[in-house]
């Protein structure tokens, strides 16, 4: 740093350091896409109608295996390498699966986009294909060439173009073996399944009976789970703070009616092997927790532990970017893990930290609890492990919740197939009653998914539809975190809860007629909110934005839109000019979906025509350099849309426009809008002693006069000095601002005429609890407490001293 500034360079770059310097800090990410993605993109999809098209089973493709269907299962050899190949008789060519390609490393020819299509009539991609394979079968070779693509269950598939080259051939389905000549040989081959299983039921080879077959080859996948789970490569830890040894909260005191319920837990869970006895010095307390179904569930609060814990920074998904991933899906499977926590190991290490107390005595956990600060940054981290080869292509993971989609049906039941085949593979259960499976809408984290976009869940709505009138900050706070969730499917959403937005600030609820009908409004709002589109995005993004009262903009492609932003104009931007109320609109629309916009070409519709020219323009005020600014990197062409055909903008920027134009009025009065004058006249019309007063006032003598029920002092409300609502006023002109005397009295007088208001508001603010405890003297201070004089004679001086103590000391 010695030599840089010796040098007069800046300290974090090796550019010259100049007053105003910034570093440039400009960072490009470059998205590549898959290679499924990629040969998509890059070529006009095939025509596979022709008869020489590849065609592969649905069976085949999803590795489901159906008894009354005409398949066998062989080992092959590829090289050193033992594969398990299908012998389809319902495929037409053969096929690899891209895993299986990958490992072997064989030279592959790529198609031009080249489609497959499946038994069903769906269409799914074929990555590349692979030409003159050595494959040995038995003791017999052969060349063969296959199609890479994604396959369930099986290593290859060989269809119909395999088995034309053997011939004559008798295939015995009962048995599972297939006989063929060759030459002056005669070639047996058996199938790995030799006897096959006995079918529970009758199964047809439909698309929901392979389903129902496949969940019955996993029935072991949906029981509850014996014993603990294996270890795997992430387990729990608990890392506490440097200089914490150890962290024990005494047990709290249970209700003879609980102590049975915790003693059968304690021992359910001793016998699963889920925790044992402990003599660890850690200790937190447990305690009973009603579930909704009325049963009871074993909880600790290890509040005490989770505070003296390292917090870990893994990031934990964000909902609205899950949901993007959804574009083009049709059939959706949602998983639920059955006691997911319970189903990750401890670390040996942090097992006694886990200990809790009970009447019986101390118990630690072998598996990971609930309630512990890290433990969902640890689930998420072992998920997105297990899964990551599947995230973001055909799975979402939130937790212990898993999202299957899919465009087709047969893609569907092969990502089913590969997603509960990984899981059981990794010991993981799931409980039956909480998943759906091949659904063509699902309720998934708040949001209803279909084909269609994003609703609201209806579940959702109707709890914010049934919610009673709010009549405490703690009700209104609790209403709108409800319905603020969904705000992005509502136009206007922050305009519309303005009113009720303000009741949350100190000392500021009181609910008026205008809260009310924001009340009203606002749940109106939730059942008519429409049906967010999914973005796409391999197409442009058009950003329609406008400034009236409000910020408003929709961001869409074609018709539907994807999401609405919309937000007040601050108090600061009130007297800026159209210009520049259009121009925040818009970089603040823009910054909004960044994660849509950024590294992509997109449009910016206006109604304001100058901010057309915004990119070849001179800005010339420094707000103008300093919001343009802030579209530095964005890749974005500004276009004219007349204010008439900008509707929803529009719409969303004037929702509260009658309100807002005139902001810069409110806010030129400085004095407060009093609701006592109801009060004010019952006092007048029944306190004799103002006869005199209200005798002056009818005759209209020196400045008095009447006017609807109220006596005015020179056009101010008169206020008798001993009216109880003098304390009223005087607090509510002081508190709005805790200023001095002269400021309060300047709004007092500003409505009342009140006698001798001068002394009693000195007196009000000289008496103020929060003034003096929060204003300091601005008086010089009076300095150091002096030492009393030695009197010279006896009672010759008396003094008094309250200093540090409130005993009273003589000096004689």
């Amino acid at each position: 740093m010695a030599q840089r500034r010796a040098a007069g360079l800046c300290y974090n770059c090796d550019e010259k350091f100049v007053y105003g310097h910034k570093c440039k800090r400009l960072f490009i990410l470059e998205v590549v896409p898959d290679e499924e993605d990629a040969a998509e993109d890059e070529a006009p999809e095939q025509d596979n109608s022709t008869s020489d098209a590849p065609a592969i089973s649905l069976h085949a493709l999803t590795g489901i295996r159906s008894n009354t269907y005409h398949t066998m299962r062989m080992w092959v050899n590829v090289g050193n390498v033992r594969l398990q190949a299908l012998l389809d008789s319902g495929s037409t060519h053969n096929f690899m699966d891209s895993a299986v390609a990958a490992k072997l490393q064989l030279p592959s020819k790529r198609p031009t986009a080249m489609r497959v299509t499946v038994g069903n009539g769906d269409r799914v991609a074929c990555s590349s294909l692979i030409t003159d394979i050595d494959m040995v079968v038995g003791w017999t070779s052969f060349k063969v060439d296959c199609y890479v693509m994604d396959i369930g269950g099986y290593d290859l598939v060989l269809g119909v173009s395999f088995l034309g080259t053997l011939g004559p051939i008798l295939w015995d389905f009962a048995e599972q073996t297939l006989c063929f000549q060759s030459g002056d040989r005669r070639i047996l081959w058996a199938g790995i399944d030799r006897v096959p299983p006995p079918s529970l039921h009758a199964i047809t080879p439909s698309g929901d009976s392979m389903l129902e077959s496949l969940l019955e080859k996993l029935t072991a996948l949906f029981q509850e789970p014996a014993g603990l789970p294996p270890q795997r490569a992430i387990n729990h830890r608990i890392r506490l703070q440097p200089g914490i040894d150890v962290v024990a909260v005494r047990p709290y005191r249970y209700a003879h009616i609980q102590k049975d319920k915790l003693e059968r837990q304690c021992a359910e869970m001793l016998h699963q092997g889920v925790i044992r006895a402990s003599s660890s010095a850690f200790s937190s307390p447990a305690l009973l927790v009603r579930k909704q179904d009325g049963s009871w569930r074993l909880c600790v609060d290890y509040h005490a532990l989770n505070a003296k814990t390292v917090k870990d920074k893994f990031p934990i998904p964000v909902v609205e970017e899950l949901l993007d991933e959804l574009r083009g899906a049709k059939h959706f499977t949602k998983l639920d893990l059955r006691s997911g926590y319970h189903q990750v190991l401890m670390h040996a290490d942090d097992i006694h930290k886990t200990a809790f107390r009970t009447h019986q005595g101390l118990f630690e956990f072998l598996v990971m609890p609930f309630g512990l600060t890290n433990a969902p940054a640890t689930f998420q981290a072992l998920m997105n492990q297990i899964l990551q080869r599947f995230l973001c292509r055909f799975v979402l993971v939130f937790f212990d919740d898993i999202l299957i989609y899919s465009s087709s049906w047969a893609k569907h039941l092969q990502h089913i197939h590969l997603v509960l085949q990984t899981l059981a593979d990794h010991s993981l259960f799931l409980k039956r009653s909480k998943c759906s499976f091949a659904a063509s809408s699902v309720a998934y984290l708040g949001h209803v998914i279909s084909a269609a976009g994003v609703a609201m869940d209806e579940d959702k709505i109707r709890a914010v539809l049934s919610w009673p009138v709010p009549r405490t900050v703690r009700a209104v706070r609790g209403f709108l975190g409800l319905a603020g969730y969904y705000r992005q499917f509502i136009k206007g959403y922050r305009a519309t809860a303005a009113p009720l937005t303000k009741l949350l600030c100190k000392e500021g609820f009181r609910w008026t007629s205008e809260a009310e009908t924001a009340f009203v409004n606002l749940r109106k709002a939730l059942t008519q909110a429409p049906v967010l589109q999914l973005p796409d995005f391999q197409r442009p993004f058009i950003v329609e934005c406008d400034a009236s009262g409000g910020f408003g903009a929709v961001l869409h492609q074609g018709e539907g839109a994807v999401a609405f932003f919309s937000r007040p104009i601050a108090p600061r931007h009130v007297k800026l000019p159209a210009y520049e109320w259009e121009l925040i609109g818009l970089v603040q629309a823009v910054r909004h979906w960044r994660p849509y916009l950024w590294g992509r070409p997109f449009i910016v519709k206006t109604d304001h025509r100058s901010l057309k020219f915004l990119l070849d323009q001179r800005l010339s005020t420094i707000p103008q350099h300093q919001w343009a600014s802030k579209l530095i990197g964005f890749d974005f062409m500004v276009e004219f849309k007349p204010g008439h055909a900008n509707v929803v903008a529009d719409a969303l920027s004037r929702r509260n426009a009658d309100d807002e134009q005139h902001l810069g009025a409110y806010a030129a009065v400085s004095g407060p809008v009093f609701t006592m004058f109801e009060e004010l006249r019952a006092e007048l019309a029944q306190t004799p002693q103002l006869d005199l007063v209200r005798g002056h006032a009818e005759a209209g003598t020196e400045g008095w006069s009447t006017l609807d029920g109220l006596i005015l002092k020179n056009k101010r409300v008169f206020v008798p000095a001993g009216s109880p609502l003098v304390s009223k006023i005087i607090e509510d002109a002081h508190t709005a601002g805790h200023e001095g005397v002269q400021k309060t009295l300047h709004r007092v007088r500003a409505t009342f005429h009140i006698p001798g208001d001068r002394g009693l508001v000195r007196q009000y603010v000289s008496s103020g609890r929060v003034c003096q405890q929060n204003k300091t003297d601005h008086l010089r201070p009076a300095g150091l407490l002096q030492s009393l004089e030695v009197p010279s004679a006896v009672w010759a001086d008396i003094a008094m001293d309250f200093v540090e103590c409130n005993t009273l000391n003589f000096t004689l």
